[in-house]
């Protein structure tokens, strides 16, 4: 397909590495909807989405590899943060990975309470919930929704009860920033150049609006997010 977009007058260059990124957030607000007084999360999602070992292990659930070769036709790299090799300045590969491991995966889940207690394929918490969520993406974009599909897909096959929820653009953006009603997002991020901190500030910072987990937190509401904030504004003084 690059090849025959040459002509005479037009050579096309692979320039590499872009800083753009897709991903997926889990909803971690913890606060109640002051129209309702109710979560916006409900409580046993809550617990779980919080839980570090539980984002871990659907992170090793994942198979970033088969993803960048089928979605992608195998012109992306997997990554472990928001961070590309592209970003010649601030990408580091020294980090803690999540190589596809779906044995891992469930070991992990294992040790947080979660099993099929009643056989029927998909894990329940220790209160009976079947662990069931949707992952939202925009449906005008065929690439996030063929990667919500396929991520759906790796976390059914460890027991996790995903389904890939496709929705208009605009709904979409409300649920992030303003009803906050959603489980899961996929999206992904296009950073204008200059890659660094200063082009990720609203998405780094727990006050940020784009801090797709929990957007727009009077103070941080975990420990890492507080020393989030800590390092962005020891980068910007």
């Amino acid at each position: 397909l690059v090849k025959r977009m040459e002509g005479p007058d037009i050579k096309v260059e692979d320039v590499g590495i872009t800083l753009d990124t897709n991903w997926i957030a889990f909803n971690q607000n913890n606060i109640n909807n002051p129209k309702t007084q109710r979560p916006f999360v409900e409580k046993w999602k809550q617990r779980l989405f919080r839980d570090q070992k539980f984002r871990q292990a659907v992170s090793y659930a994942i198979n970033r590899e088969a993803l960048a070769n089928t979605v992608d036709s195998a012109r992306a790299v997997p990554i472990y943060s928001f961070v590309t090799p592209g970003d010649k300045t601030w990408f580091s590969d020294n980090i803690m990975k999540y190589p596809y491991d779906p044995g891992r995966a469930k070991q992990m889940m294992a040790e947080i309470g979660l099993k099929d207690s009643n056989l029927d394929g998909f894990l329940e918490d220790t209160e009976g919930h079947t662990v069931e969520f949707s992952l939202v993406t925009n449906a005008s974009n065929s690439q996030r929704v063929e990667t919500a599909a396929f991520v759906a897909k790796n976390l059914q096959e460890v027991g996790l009860k995903a389904n890939a929820a496709p929705i208009a653009f605009g709904s979409l953006i409300d649920k992030m920033q303003s009803t906050f009603d959603f489980d899961v997002l996929v999206l992904g991020w296009q950073p204008n150049p200059p890659p660094g901190p200063s082009g990720t500030k609203n998405i780094i910072l727990s006050s940020g609006l784009q801090h797709v987990c929990f957007v727009s937190q009077q103070r941080p509401s975990t420990e890492w997010e507080a020393r989030a904030d800590q390092l962005m504004q020891q980068a910007e003084s």
